[in-house]
């Protein structure tokens, strides 16, 4: 029963929010930003409280999502490297340091990364293929990736994106898209095992 409400909230909430878009690009034709549609409509067609209300609605979401992600990024870490081993004092030192850590480098790409909203989950997509998409294809294959070699796939898929992600643009992007997951999937080639 639990699956069905999820799966009836998610399709009610992306129709409507496609609608919305929609509809937006024929209400507001002159909108600098896109991204702002659901405030600008939300501003228009409501009373001030209920404009306030879907607003506020919406950044509590956002930072409801936010502090999740971090909390999970730190609970992750100290998994990862077995800080819940060390002593707790130690331990706790260690994981208000990688929550620190998370924020910082958030903090950094929201400022640096391009602006629109969908260009920063392109770049997130692309980042994440080229890092996890060798392993996983490796891992479907049946040839299992030693860890050293796991690690470099992360580490230079990673940084590769991010690196001709500071280049400038070529036509259809393709570089920033291709070229890390080519050489990611040389190197889980080269580190797998039969």
């Amino acid at each position: 029963q639990g699956r069905i409400i999820a799966l009836s909230w998610v399709v009610l909430v992306l129709s409507g929010m496609t609608a919305l878009g929609l509809a937006g690009r024929v209400l507001f034709t002159d909108l600098g930003n896109p991204e702002t549609v659901l405030f600008e409509t939300a501003a228009t067609l409501l009373p001030p409280v209920l404009s306030g209300l879907v607003i506020a609605a919406v950044l509590s979401a956002i930072m409801s999502t936010a502090d999740s992600q971090l909390l999970a990024g730190a609970a992750a870490a100290s998994r990862d490297w077995r800080l819940e081993r060390v002593r707790e004092r130690k331990g706790l030192r260690s994981t208000y340091v990688v929550v620190t850590l998370i924020t910082v480098g958030a903090t950094m790409i929201a400022l640096f990364a391009p602006e629109a909203i969908f260009t920063r989950v392109l770049f997130a997509w692309h980042a994440l293929g080229a890092s996890f998409a060798p392993l996983v294809v490796m891992t479907v294959l049946r040839r299992p990736v030693r860890p050293a070699y796991a690690l470099a796939v992360l580490c230079c898929g990673f940084v590769f994106t991010v690196l001709l992600n500071w280049q400038e643009n070529t036509p259809g992007d393709w570089a920033e898209r291709l070229l890390p997951l080519i050489l990611t999937m040389a190197i889980a080639y080269f580190g797998s095992r039969r």
